[in-house]
């Protein structure tokens, strides 16, 4: 799944070394799955918005400074991002009869 450069991620977590560099592929495409469940939309690089890109690198800057929101169990999104996805979220009503 294609997601966020590394290099954004990582200026995004302040990182400047190596050492989380075998983790942080799979962060982010942990991150770009929860962005396309939130919204729907499976995304590719190429149409990825910005905001969204830059909701997946904030998410897995804010895994990395809080681990025990990231575990093999569960992903929990900052509550101060959710927002970023508003706009590209779908929103499905069902009629009422």
């Amino acid at each position: 799944m294609p997601a966020p450069d590394i290099a954004l991620v990582k200026a995004w977590a302040r990182i400047d070394g190596t050492e989380f560099d075998a983790i942080l592929p799979t962060m982010i495409a942990s991150a770009t799955a929860v962005a396309s469940h939130e919204t729907g939309v499976d995304y590719t690089i190429e149409d990825m918005p910005e905001s969204v890109e830059q909701w997946c690198a904030a998410t897995v800057s804010y895994w990395i400074n809080h681990p025990d929101a990231a575990s093999e169990k569960r992903t929990d999104p900052s509550p101060f991002l959710a927002g970023l996805l508003d706009p590209y979220r779908t929103w499905k009503c069902t009629p009422v009869s």
